[in-house]
């Protein structure tokens, strides 16, 4: 009597994994269908990748940008690695984020007639103390607030130095920074 019941149990868990094992298939074939689909040649934009992420780049920064660039490169230094950041959390228009010599340094533009509570904010406080509040963030109950430099409303931020490393062309940088027209 024992012997049947352990057939038809195995036959019923056999059963299962079969079905299991054939939804997982069915999920990897959609995958490679779909991936299959994309040729070499098709423009894929990561932002419709991804859906919409808040992130804005209406390249209001870049006259600022060329100047910091030629400012820099007087000096024998260059912009490396230009990445958007998302300026919105911290009330800015816009923010890039750049490596020169391996190190890495951001700028973000801030729009000073703006009326948003965290604009105002960061806008006072990196123009008179000389750093920002990054929102939405909490460390070990604090809210970080990175040290940065302020010239007509751009803001330059070291991000290394929240980990204690200082950019090793720290003050050229600075200096060109506030060189730009």
């Amino acid at each position: 009597m024992k012997k049947p019941i352990y057939i038809i149990c195995f036959l019923l868990i056999m059963a299962l994994l079969l079905a299991g094992c054939q939804k997982e298939q069915e999920a990897d074939d959609t995958n490679t269908l779909s991936q299959n689909n994309i040729s070499e040649t098709d423009s894929i934009d990561p932002a419709e990748m991804i859906g919409d992420s808040g992130i804005q780049n209406d390249g209001a920064m870049d006259r600022y940008l060329t100047s910091f660039e030629s400012q820099l490169e007087a000096i024998g230094l260059k912009l490396e690695d230009k990445a958007v950041k998302d300026a919105v959390s911290i009330g800015a228009l816009e923010g890039y984020g750049f490596n020169i010599n391996g190190s890495p340094l951001e700028v973000y533009l801030f729009d000073p007639t703006s009326s948003d509570e965290k604009t105002k904010e960061n806008l006072k406080t990196a123009e008179e103390s000389g750093y920002i509040t990054i929102f939405g963030v909490e460390i070990n109950g604090k809210t970080p607030k990175a040290n940065c430099t302020f010239h007509d409303s751009l803001v330059l931020i070291f991000p290394a130095e929240d980990y204690g490393m200082t950019h090793p062309d720290k003050e050229a940088i600075i200096q060109a920074f506030m060189g730009i027209s």
